[in-house]
Parts: C-alpha cells; sequence; structure tokens
C-alpha cells in the first residue's frame, strides 16, 4: 500500500501481485490491486480482482463497494 499511497501505481500493482504470489487466499490483496487497476483505466480487469477477493472472502465490504463504484463507471 506504500507504493499505492506515494502514487507509484505500477509499483504498486507488482507489489500486489508478489503479495498474492506468496499469499493467493490475501483476499485485501486482490482488493487493492482492484484499485490500483481501476486507477489506471482498467476497469474490467479491477472487477476480475474484486471478485476474486470476494471468492476468498465473500464478507470483505470494501471489495463489493469498490465492485460497485467500478461497474457504475462502465455504465453497469
Amino acid at each position: 500500500m506504500d507504493k499505492q499511497n506515494k502514487g507509484d501505481l505500477q509499483g504498486a500493482v507488482a507489489a500486489y501481485i508478489e503479495a498474492i504470489r506468496l499469499n493467493p487466499n490475501y483476499a485485501e490483496a486482490y482488493n487493492n490491486q482492484g484499485g490500483v487497476r481501476a486507477d489506471l483505466g482498467d476497469q474490467k480487469g479491477a472487477i476480475e480482482d474484486y471478485n476474486q477477493a470476494l471468492r476468498i472472502n465473500p464478507n470483505l465490504a470494501q471489495a463489493y463497494y469498490n465492485r460497485c463504484i467500478t461497474r457504475a463507471k462502465l455504465g453497469d
């Protein structure tokens, strides 16, 4: 999240990919990666990340919220 907070979005994606590689069940990493992908303009990729976060943890409210906002940006 440090890279994301500092505006290094490409670095943040790389860090989230590594975090997910180390722990494939890290729902928050998928959720956060989705936020970065959305900021980079990859809305569909972001939705995929939010969906994966919710498959891992169906109680992760932030992923539902983020997915909703992203879908709204796509007109859904």
